[in-house]
């Protein structure tokens, strides 16, 4: 019987450095989120080896009020994934794929009431991952290689937990219009989509 276990750790808390209580002039900002996951999906008859999923992800974030309530900023994003024993037996391979980017954004903080703010985020990013695969044998292929461009809004509400600390709560890519491309050896394949992808 096939069994799946889950660990997730999500820290979006994305905790923000703000250098004065409020967000004025000059006012610099550094935050960032990071995102965990292992999936053990155990045994099945086709698979008698157990599949395990890992997937992480880092954003460091550095921006600059240059008006009262108003941050200009760069994102910079790592991200890893890799799945063990994809196929059936006896043929099975891992996959690896490592991305990594960048982005400008820009935010705009509206107070609500007392040490609260709700933003919205507007970001313009890049991403470029390459992807392996490597067998029993131990012999390893090159997979797709992949960039995304994206342009993305994002919602979010922030506390003021300490003087010069933040802590805020997003609803990702809220509206994206993205652009990607899959390439592999003599073939590539591009899309295009646009959408309001809740999550």
């Amino acid at each position: 019987m096939k069994k799946k276990i889950t660990v997730t750790i999500i820290a979006f808390l994305c905790c923000s450095f703000i250098a004065n209580a409020q967000i004025k002039d000059g006012s610099v900002l550094l935050g960032g989120q990071a995102y965990y996951s292992n999936t053990d999906y155990g045994k099945s008859p086709a698979n008698q080896a157990s599949q395990k999923i890992h997937n992480a992800q880092v954003t460091i974030s550095v921006g600059k009020a240059l008006k009262e309530n108003t941050v200009y900023g760069v994102n910079l994003t790592y991200a890893n994934y890799f799945q063990s024993n994809i196929g059936q037996s006896p043929n099975l391979y891992d996959s690896k794929s490592n991305s990594y980017g960048g982005g400008i954004f820009v935010r705009k903080y509206k107070p609500l009431v007392e040490d609260f703010y709700l933003f919205g985020e507007l970001e313009a990013s890049y991403l470029a991952g390459k992807t392996t695969y490597k067998y029993g044998s131990g012999n390893s292929t090159n997979g797709p290689k992949t960039s995304v461009a994206q342009l993305a809004l994002t919602p979010g509400i922030s506390y003021q937990l300490l003087k010069k600390l933040q802590v805020e709560i997003t609803i990702p890519d809220i509206a994206s219009i993205q652009c990607s491309t899959n390439t592999t050896e003599g073939s590539s394949t591009k899309q295009n989509n646009f959408g309001f992808p809740l999550h």
